[in-house]
């Protein structure tokens, strides 16, 4: 029998979910990936509603991926033809389509416990995967009501979701069944054709206005040429939807929507009273979905239109009755009456580790831990299921929330040897619980039957929160809720061990340093400013940048600055250690944005001078036996750790192109000077020993760090230069000679390091008992001949810069090959600040390519 073929994960459908999930985790080194496509392009929903007049009710701007913003959108509200073009060229731009199987509809998907993998039935044949992500779409099965004499009917009938344009409304009595988003965009087109065009309206929705209009050339050039300006066009949309959003939750707020909004638009667009009654709900404003649109109300009052005030309830031969008891000629029917949304008809394909179909497991009510996972349904991930809806913005930021979920499962599931993860039913119901709780008391609870309401009257479709509240839940894969199955004896042989609780997998300790929620709402509002144009950057700050000796700080970072003060950490250093160390654990973790992706992360053991030391090995994805960085963090001697660093380490690897061994040696007081060194000296000889089973070049093992740990790198430089040196060092900002006064420790104190911070630190590192002329402790001091060469990078607005780049003479003055880079906007740390700071990132970027053409040359 010819072989099943089978892939890591398998993916169904390829609209923002599918093409989504497949290029996050092929982000993360995951590449294989199959996608299942049962129709022949990609696109979900935005290739099957062509309907005329089918269009985005998210302003295009918003309603795209985060990490793929199209300058080129024609409209503030995209067009369907548009958005599917984007789609397909997201596919294509990011390499999906190769791992597309078009023409593939998944007819069955079942668990196979023992083998701890997923059958997968295809109209194409049988496919088996590890990991199973349904991304078929929330209005991917149109709905059809069942009207008496339907079958009868003699004329055409469609669904918008299955428009066919061969059938001619041109002159013809065309009648439209239900009021919803499809139909009040698709009766405008056809008003303007049809002879006579009849509106059955079961329950008239809240509309107000679109406010659509074209984005000129001029405007398309400038978001190409300045990418920050439709960064900033993006967040004020957010901004401004998730204010809307507090009317969903809030409906005192929705009352006042409703007559300053909605009844106003009614009144302005309806002149006939008799028309505005029939047209104006009679549930308050959320409760179903609210509907934008300028045109369609004016098409209603045009001669040619009758719409009846109740809903379809008869088909004769060549006719369509009313509520209203009145038979109407109908030649073309065209049903605009929703999708099976809450009932997710894709259940009923899907078997779970006990046999029964999800569909069975759902009932009338469909339930998922953060609307991703479902217990009794191991290695199985929903996107846009139950309770991922929005009634206030942009659904592809819920999807991308849910992808990172995915991504995050299973990155640990690679780097824990998992065979399936799998939610407790326990944490499953506490999230549902905490969705009901959220929704009380909300527009959606307020009385009114809506698709958003299943059949138990519960809501299973919208999120009753905020955006930003989703993404902090749901984005990160908690062990704790999920049931682990480690691999079995032979890792990757696709048998399952015992199941076990991931608790098993020891769940990480409370941390001092865990931002709060505080901290992480100061760290996003920096990264917000630091997307605002340079004017609005100065107003915020109510400065302008500072100039010193003819450099100018960067805006982003003195907004992020002003609005942040901070105060000099000299006195915690030298007199509460673990505080000044929680801090700076907070402060870079609020700072972070999404982490950059590389090929893979994993945490090992290494060698120090008095017993392991914690190292997280970071790969580029696609590079085969790259250059290894040893790479040592900053802090002072005094603080930092692997997590103070992991965003610059993914930065380094992702842009160079090179592995990175992130080691945490031991910390002054506890350990003062010399315990760094030493521990520093033995990794590295570790990371020579082993870089050929790290999977790296071991002739090319290079070094570098960061301000305190570029002083260790040029010390395992210098000790080891007769014997196996590295092969480069990467310096950035480091300290290099503590007697010695220079001018940057005056002109730029405060900017993040302060002068008392950086005596401090000596202080605590040598415990009192040195003056610093140790050369290994100033590495200015010592024997500078014959060393590997360095990329010495400083910062303009650092009391460090100008023994950094004395450093940088000294090396080249000793006929050691040294090159000098300064950034000369930014301030000591730059490397933290990549996510506030473009200037920051660029920096950051070109550092890595620079000392990645300095290792091509060695």
């Amino acid at each position: 029998m010819p072989s099943v073929p089978h892939f890591h994960v398998a993916i169904v459908g390829t609209g923002f979910g599918g093409i989504g999930a497949a290029v996050r985790l092929m982000q993360e080194g995951v590449e294989d990936v199959v996608l299942f496509e049962r129709a022949d392009a990609v696109g979900g929903v935005w290739r099957d509603n062509t309907y005329p007049g089918a269009a985005c009710d998210v302003e295009s701007h918003l309603y795209a991926f985060s990490f793929a913003p199209n300058p080129d959108w024609s409209r503030r509200f995209s067009p369907q033809a548009e958005i599917r073009a984007y789609l397909e060229d997201v596919a294509e731009r990011f390499g999906v389509l190769p791992h597309i199987r078009f023409g593939h509809d998944v007819r069955d998907a079942t668990w196979d416990d023992d083998a701890a993998r997923w059958r997968i039935e295809t109209s194409r044949g049988p496919f088996t995967a590890d990991v199973l992500v349904a991304a078929p779409g929330g209005l991917a099965e149109p709905r059809l009501p069942e009207i008496p004499g339907l079958d009868t009917f003699q004329g055409d009938v469609m669904h918008t979701a299955r428009w066919d344009d061969a059938v001619e409304v041109d002159g013809r009595a065309v009648a439209v069944v239900g009021t919803g988003a499809s139909a009040i965009q698709v009766v405008p087109p056809l008003q303007r054709v049809a002879e006579t065009l009849t509106i059955y309206q079961r329950t008239p929705p809240w509309i107000i206005p679109r406010r659509d209009g074209p984005f000129s050339r001029a405007a398309r050039e400038r978001f190409r040429q300045r990418p920050a300006l439709q960064r900033a066009l993006r967040t004020s949309l957010f901004g401004y939807h998730e204010t809307y959003g507090l009317a969903f939750r809030h409906p005192w707020i929705a009352r006042q929507a409703e007559a300053v909004m909605a009844r106003r638009h009614l009144r302005a667009q309806v002149p006939d009273p008799a028309l505005r009654r029939v047209l104006t709900p009679d549930y308050r404003l959320g409760c179903k979905r609210i509907l934008l649109s300028d045109d369609y109300y004016p098409a209603l009052t045009r001669p040619n239109v009758t719409v009846v005030d109740g809903a379809l309830v008869e088909v004769r031969e060549r006719e369509t009755v009313g509520a209203d008891g009145v038979a109407r000629p109908t030649d073309v029917i065209v049903f605009a009456t929703g999708f099976y949304a809450t009932e997710m008809p894709f259940g009923q394909h899907v078997a779970g580790r006990d046999g029964r179909r999800l569909s069975e497991v759902w009932g009338r009510s469909p339930t998922a831990h953060l609307g991703t996972t479902v217990a009794g349904f191991p290695n199985f991930f929903l996107i846009q299921g139950p309770n991922t809806g929005l009634g206030h913005s942009s659904v592809v930021l819920m999807a991308e929330a849910q992808i990172e979920h995915v991504a995050n499962a299973v990155g640990a599931m690679r780097r824990h040897s998992l065979a399936s993860v799998e939610p407790t039913a326990e944490a499953q119901q506490a999230w549902v619980d905490e969705v009901d709780r959220r929704a009380e008391g909300t527009v959606w609870t307020s009385g009114c039957e809506s698709w958003y309401l299943d059949e138990t009257g519960r809501n299973a479709a919208i999120w009753p929160g905020s955006v930003p509240a989703f993404r902090r839940r749901v984005a990160p894969f908690d062990p704790s809720e999920y049931r682990l199955r480690p691999l079995g004896p032979e890792a990757g042989d696709g048998a399952a061990g015992e199941p076990a609780r991931l608790g098993s997998l020891a769940p990480t300790p409370d941390v001092p340093g865990e931002p709060s929620a505080v901290d992480r709402l100061r760290g996003a509002a920096a990264r917000v400013v630091g997307r605002l144009p340079d004017a609005a950057q100065v107003a915020l700050a109510g400065s302008p940048p500072p100039e010193v000796d003819g450099q100018r700080l960067d805006p982003a970072t003195h907004a992020v600055l002003a609005l942040n003060p901070r105060e000099d950490g000299a006195a915690l250093v030298r007199h509460d250690v673990e505080d000044a160390r929680a801090r700076y654990r907070r402060d870079t973790a609020a700072v972070t944005g999404t982490p950059t992706p590389v090929g893979a992360v994993r945490d090992l053991a290494v060698d120090g001078a008095a017993g392991p030391l914690d190292a997280r090995l970071y790969a580029p994805a696609g590079v085969d036996r790259p250059p290894l960085l040893v790479f040592f963090h900053g802090g002072g001697y005094v603080e930092g750790d692997l997590d103070t660093h992991d965003e610059p380490c993914r930065l380094l690897c992702r842009q160079a192109g090179h592995t990175v061994l992130s080691v945490a040696y031991r910390l002054a007081p506890e350990h003062p000077f010399p315990a760094a060194v030493d521990d520093v000296v033995a990794a590295f000889r570790w990371a020579q020993l082993h870089a050929s089973r790290l999977g790296t070049d071991a002739s090319r093992v290079a070094v570098g760090g960061d301000s305190a740990g570029g002083a260790l790198a040029t010390v395992v430089a210098q000790a080891t230069k007769g014997d196996a040196p590295p092969v480069a060092q990467l310096l950035l900002y480091p300290a290099t000679d503590h007697p010695t006064w220079r001018p940057s420790r005056d002109l730029f104190d405060g900017y993040l390091l302060t002068e008392a911070e950086r005596r401090a630190f000596f202080d605590v590192y040598t415990a009192g008992r040195e003056d610093g002329t140790d050369w290994r402790i100033s590495p200015i001091r010592g024997r500078l001949d014959g060393l590997a060469p360095a990329l010495v990078v400083t910062a303009g607005f650092d009391v460090l810069r100008d023994e950094g780049e004395a450093y940088a003479r000294a090396l080249q003055a000793a006929g050691t090959p040294a090159a000098l880079y300064r950034q000369a906007d930014l301030p000591h740390g730059f490397i933290h600040l990549t996510s506030v700071s473009p200037s920051a990132k660029r920096a950051t970027v070109a550092v890595a390519r620079r000392w990645r053409q300095l290792v091509r040359e060695t």
